[in-house]
């Protein structure tokens, strides 16, 4: 019926460990990458977001400390977190002002539809969600 349609899948990526200059840069597609660490996964999620920006990151545990952790180490990044959530992650979901992109604390949110005096590191807002418990 669609003859012309244009069909993509996941494609799912596993073991780049030692290959940071792979999963260091952007991706375009449908692409999920699985890098296992032992004990720097954060850090590298916010060398990675403070080096290349992120405009968000979603974050699984059930481990509070860790939660506190992840929250703290990426608000020092500049990027907002949703956590444990089963549903969409909305990439705007901590903006500021309706006018204005992300956070505006790191390269990829740093744009606004007003003047460009309006973008600087002092309107910086970052927060982070998680759902309510029943």
């Amino acid at each position: 019926m669609f003859v012309n349609a244009r069909v993509a899948t996941l494609v799912v990526i596993e073991g780049l460990v030692d290959k940071k200059e792979i999963f260091s840069k952007e991706l375009f597609g449908l692409i999920a990458l699985l890098i296992r660490t032992k004990n720097k996964s954060i850090a590298l999620a916010r060398e990675l977001a403070q080096k290349h920006a992120a405009i968000s990151r979603g974050a699984y545990t059930t481990d509070a400390a860790v939660r506190e952790k992840i929250a703290d180490e990426m608000s020092l990044a500049a990027t907002p977190v949703s956590f444990n959530l089963v549903g969409g992650i909305y990439m705007n979901q901590n903006a500021a002002f309706s006018d204005f992109h992300v956070t505006g604390g790191d390269p990829s949110g740093n744009a606004s539809f007003t003047n460009p005096e309006y973008v600087t590191k002092r309107f910086t807002w970052v927060g982070h969600r998680e759902p309510v418990k029943a």
